[in-house]
């Protein structure tokens, strides 16, 4: 940046929303004469106001670092992930009562997939070769991890006393995401409910009140197993109340990377030439 000697990138990022506020990741990566080192924000911007401001302005790290990512807000809390480190592997949940100005870092080294909803925070946890699941309740600041000791479980996110996840117990794993199928757990009594088992892979689920949605290679003729060469991916629906299982998208490409909001679906659709679009379906 010509305006301002030494400033080699900015970057803002992993935006997220609650209420009249949206969050976001704010990283600057200075060139000093020692070090490469970023400097991270945490921004707060009101949609009432227009204000911005930082609530959050940590020490920077050197190289190898990266600022807050995976960011998710609901009520007063805020989660993320980050690499103060600047090791690989050596990120960690940390959470902010936006409130009070506290925070704090809640887990050890190498998690990831961050998610926050009504005093229980959720994340993947991975200190060796297994990703399993850990929900941390704020109150009580405890942790439950729920792992079968043999296979991943990933990409966790919470509702109300519920909590989805993608599964590998059918076969493959986190790193390829082959066989994988969608599972819930209420947290009340820790049952496990399979979502969806189908032979091709789910997984990025989302739940929301009655629903839960992911993102399905059943309908790729090549690589119903193979989410990185798959070249249709679509999104389907479960129905918790019922038991229904739906299909949501069928566009010519691929949809992923969903939301849920109030029976709303938001997803990501790239079509074949690469070009990424956002979509919303109402699905009641």
């Amino acid at each position: 940046d010509p305006e301002t000697p030494g400033l080699l990138a900015e970057l803002l990022r992993e935006p997220s929303i609650y209420q009249q506020y949206i969050y976001y990741s704010h990283s600057r990566l200075l060139e000093t004469t020692e070090s490469t080192e970023h400097n991270c924000e945490i921004i707060r911007y009101s949609l009432l106001t227009g204000l911005k401001e930082a609530i959050l302005d940590y020490t920077t790290c050197g190289s190898g670092c990266w600022c807050a990512s995976e960011l998710d807000a609901y009520d007063k809390y805020l989660v993320w992930e980050d690499n103060r480190a600047g090791y690989s592997g050596g990120q960690r949940v940390h959470v902010i009562d936006k409130d009070s100005g506290i925070e704090a870092a809640i887990s050890d080294s190498s998690v990831g997939n961050t998610s926050v909803w009504d005093g229980i925070i959720t994340y993947d946890s991975f200190p060796t070769s297994l990703d399993t699941i850990n929900v941390f309740e704020i109150l009580t600041s405890s942790n439950t991890e729920y792992s079968d000791g043999i296979h991943d479980r990933w990409y966790i996110r919470p509702w109300g006393n519920l909590i989805t996840w993608s599964d590998a117990r059918a076969g493959g794993t986190q790193a390829n995401q082959a066989y994988a199928d969608i599972y819930m757990m209420d947290l009340e009594d820790s049952v496990e409910i399979p979502v969806c088992t189908d032979p091709a892979s789910q997984f990025g689920s989302f739940v929301f009140g009655d629903l839960v949605v992911w993102s399905d290679l059943r309908n790729d003729p090549l690589y119903p197993n193979n989410y990185v060469a798959a070249t249709n991916r679509d999104v389907y629906g479960y129905r918790i109340s019922t038991g229904e299982e739906f299909q949501i998208t069928s566009l010519p490409g691929k949809e992923w990377a969903m939301h849920l909001f109030d029976n709303h679906v938001f997803f990501l659709m790239e079509d074949d030439f690469g070009v990424e679009s956002i979509f919303m379906k109402d699905v009641r």
